[in-house]
């Protein structure tokens, strides 16, 4: 019998002791929303824990709101428990072949390249926190599934003397790592907020959050193949969060423009949808600078002939899809340049600007 695939979402606004949030729980939703039709997880599958499941703690006693810790120690329990049964079985430990993680709430960032979500029981004097971060690898690591994604809508900002909390589960220490792949995206970059607002004048969501599902949802899907590779979807986050922002707010280095997305492994995320038929690829306009006129010519990731001019003006005004090229200007001069297809806020094509040495 297939293993299952398994989702755990969490979504916190309500928190006594730092502030409310408006769009974390819409996040949530959303994300549980898609995970369980397009992301192919079974509701039974999925774990959905949010403000609203809770009963609000009296004001005096802001150290029992929930959700606690004890609801994510509860999931991954339970992560444990299927991989008993497998076992006992004699289908092995692994639980199943991908797990979604979805964080959004308040957070914080003690290092650099660590991550923590606050739960709703956190104070300033108690961060109680999930590592979700560290999480996701532990269970990319130890085999519990095979392919791990996590999407972390919080804020990065240090909180003095926080610690994390680190997994409790030790590590089925499974062989097959390098068969095994992950994808981890972070709302903001070391020390930044993540923003939540009012977007296109409807209900406060998270700026991750939504580029997110717009990404899932199609925009980041390959024309052609009608994939959405990881590569592909790092490549959407990056380039297409920061359109939801105003002038003001991608002018202020506090708030979070560009997701952080560590290095993924390159696998499909999402296949083609049924019936699917190869779409002509959007083009985006790119302007290359060769300093002065010459000869030239885009090759395409293959290293195929894309265009090829003799006499190019400079600059060099093209469209081309989205996707890695490298431009030969002879004798000597080569650049490689990505086509992201980003878009600025008022929609209009971002025009990609390559100069070549």
């Amino acid at each position: 019998m297939p293993l299952a695939d398994r989702a755990l979402i969490v979504g916190i606004d309500r928190y006594s002791a730092l502030g409310a949030l408006s769009g974390a729980e819409r996040d949530a939703a959303a994300f549980y929303d898609w995970v369980t039709t397009a992301g192919g997880v079974q509701p039974a599958n999925a774990t959905k824990i949010v403000s609203s499941n809770f009963k609000k703690a009296p004001k005096s006693k802001p150290w029992n709101e929930r959700p606690a810790q004890q609801a994510i120690d509860d999931f991954f329990h339970a992560v444990q428990a299927a991989s008993d049964a497998n076992n006992a079985a004699g289908e092995g430990p692994q639980v199943g072949k991908r797990l979604y993680m979805f964080f959004s709430g308040h957070g914080f960032a003690p290092a650099l390249d660590r991550s923590g979500v606050l739960m709703a029981n956190a104070s300033p004097a108690a961060p109680i926190n999930v590592a979700a971060m560290l999480w996701a690898n532990r269970m990319y690591e130890g085999g519990w599934f095979d392919e791990v994604l996590l999407f972390q809508d919080a804020c990065r900002q240090p909180m003095r003397q926080a610690d994390l909390s680190p997994p409790f589960l030790v590590s089925l220490g499974l062989s097959g790592l390098e068969k095994r792949r992950r994808f981890i995206a972070l709302s903001a970059k070391n020390d930044q907020l993540s923003l939540e607002k009012k977007i296109n004048g409807a209900d406060v969501r998270g700026v991750f959050s939504v580029t997110l599902l717009d990404a899932l949802k199609g925009g980041a899907r390959d024309p052609l193949t009608g994939e959405i590779t990881a590569a592909q979807l790092k490549s959407y986050l990056q380039s297409n969060m920061k359109t939801l922002l105003t002038s003001q707010e991608l002018a202020d280095p506090e708030i979070a423009s560009q997701p952080e997305v560590f290095d993924p492994d390159p696998f499909v995320i999402v296949g083609p949808p049924p019936g699917w038929a190869a779409a002509v690829a959007e083009e985006f306009p790119v302007s290359i600078g060769l300093k002065g006129s010459r000869d030239a010519r885009i090759l395409d990731h293959d290293l195929k002939d894309r265009i090829v001019q003799a006499g190019a003006p400079d600059p060099w005004p093209v469209t081309l899809p989205r996707g890695l090229f490298r431009v030969l200007a002879p004798p000597y001069s080569s650049e490689v340049f990505e086509v992201t297809g980003a878009l600025r806020p008022n929609g209009v094509k971002e025009v990609t600007n390559v100069a070549v040495q």
